[in-house]
């Protein structure tokens, strides 16, 4: 009984230090997802609108990233990773835009992105990634809806390496 009045004090002393505060509220999209490398300098990428915003501050002000081919249609952006400080990837694609599956590239911390995959035959669109640098060597995995595949070449390259667990999804049923 003694352990469980010890942890229940616990808990609500460290709930009671834990304060959160909404710094920056953006309408250009829903944001999926958020990297910050200190306390200070972030970035972010939402989905629908395709958007890509970094800050300086700690959130409180972000400063959009221009992307090109970003404004030129809705593309869904589900993830992106930066494995190195410099080196990041961005994934999504969707069926309702020009481009049903994407992978966009920076190699100087977000302040550019290139794509690297446009279109690639026979994926509907990413919808997660894994990359990793081991030994100086970047290893990296993107997944579908239904596929897995190792990426090579920094990016360009795809290789199918299974179905993921569930059975068949969009394209494999349509064939």
């Amino acid at each position: 009984m003694n352990r469980l009045i010890t942890f229940i004090v616990c808990l609500l002393a460290f709930n009671a230090q834990a304060q959160w505060q909404e710094v920056y509220n953006t309408t250009a999209g829903r944001n999926v997802s958020i990297h910050f490398w200190d306390k200070n300098e972030g970035i972010l990428c939402a989905v629908w609108s395709p958007y890509i915003a970094k800050t300086n501050d700690g959130g409180q002000n972000w400063d959009t990233v221009a992307v090109d081919f970003l404004d030129q249609a809705s593309i869904n952006l589900i993830e992106m990773q930066f494995p190195t400080r410099n080196l990041g990837f961005i994934c999504g694609g969707s069926g309702f835009s020009p481009y049903m599956n994407i992978l966009m590239r920076t190699t100087d911390g977000g302040n550019s992105w290139d794509s690297l995959i446009v279109n690639y035959p026979g994926i509907w669109e990413f919808t997660g990634m894994d990359f990793r640098v081991f030994d100086n060597k970047l290893l990296g995995i993107v997944h579908t809806y239904n596929d897995i595949y190792k990426v090579e070449d920094s990016g360009r390259t795809l290789v199918h390496l299974s179905q993921a667990p569930g059975g068949a999804g969009f394209i494999n049923e349509a064939a």
